[in-house]
């Protein structure tokens, strides 16, 4: 069956009370929505009811609507308030991956081509690229490709996440303070040794040049005896130099003694 056992149906204009008592819901297997019970608006009081063995997309027991996106976390779902340490302009550093949960903090396992999650602006001169909206499939989605754009270093950049698997116009109605939009603040770092800000974006240096400041506005010429890539200067076999951040590269007197490349543990690995 696509619906529940039970299933009840409310307008959500006029609020509804009722109440689910002493019953037994096993064995029910729903194609859509939830195994045992299965409501549209106001959730019913549930009294002394037992489940076992449903099987369903929406909710094995008792499954409501969408309502929420939550993160996916280690297999866990959590709340996402903000976002930390982003780079404006550049790729995020690992994948995102959310999922719509109903009102019973159940994932709502289906697959519709046409629902979707979206990031949105709200903050003014910031901007989403990349993969800004992705396809539920089974009730989930991962963002891989994603661009935040805003000042570097600014702080509390507001965004909105949403879905169009969630009736906004229904929540706003049962509860408008629970089911507020999901704003996330986003908190841009500044661009770091190896990329140059130019303008809103911090782009990561070529190979064949480098920069070893933050903030910086251009991306240095490699020196001769070096190879660099972003922050790396990594020196030829061969050569020295005296001090941090030199590109005073010279042939050592010793060649033997002067291994060369880049040595990622040090505090100072650009020397």
């Amino acid at each position: 069956m696509s619906g529940g056992a039970i299933s009840v149906e409310c307008n959500y204009l006029i609020p509804c009370t009722n109440v689910i008592r002493d019953s037994v819901f096993t064995n029910n297997v729903a194609i859509e929505e939830g195994g045992g019970i299965i409501y549209n608006t106001y959730q019913p009081e549930l009294i002394n009811n037992t489940y076992g063995d449903n099987i369903a997309e929406l909710g094995n027991d008792v499954a409501s609507y969408a309502t929420r996106i939550k993160k996916v976390s280690n297999g866990t779902l959590v709340d996402l308030n903000e976002l930390n340490d982003v780079p404006s302009g550049i790729v995020i550093d690992e994948d995102m991956v959310f999922a719509v949960v109903s009102a019973e903090q159940n994932s709502i396992m289906t697959s519709n081509s046409r629902s979707v999650i979206k990031w949105e602006t709200i903050d003014e001169n910031t901007r989403v690229r990349g993969q800004n909206t992705v396809t539920l499939n089974k009730g989930m989605v991962t963002f891989s490709d994603t661009i935040f754009e805003a000042a570097p270093g600014m702080q509390d950049v507001k965004f909105r996440l949403a879905s169009s698997a969630i009736d906004y116009n229904v929540l706003q109605y049962l509860d408008p303070v629970k089911y507020a939009d999901q704003i996330i603040s986003v908190n841009f770092r500044w661009c770091k040794p190896g990329e140059i800000q130019d303008g809103n974006t911090c782009l990561k240096c070529n190979s064949g040049s480098y920069s070893v400041t933050w903030n910086s506005t251009q991306c240095l010429t490699c020196p001769e005896n070096a190879s660099c890539e972003e922050e790396r200067i990594s020196l030829s076999a061969g050569y020295w130099r005296i001090s941090r951040n030199s590109t005073d590269i010279m042939e050592c007197p010793n060649e033997e003694a002067c291994l060369g490349g880049y040595n990622a543990t040090s505090q100072y690995p650009v020397n």
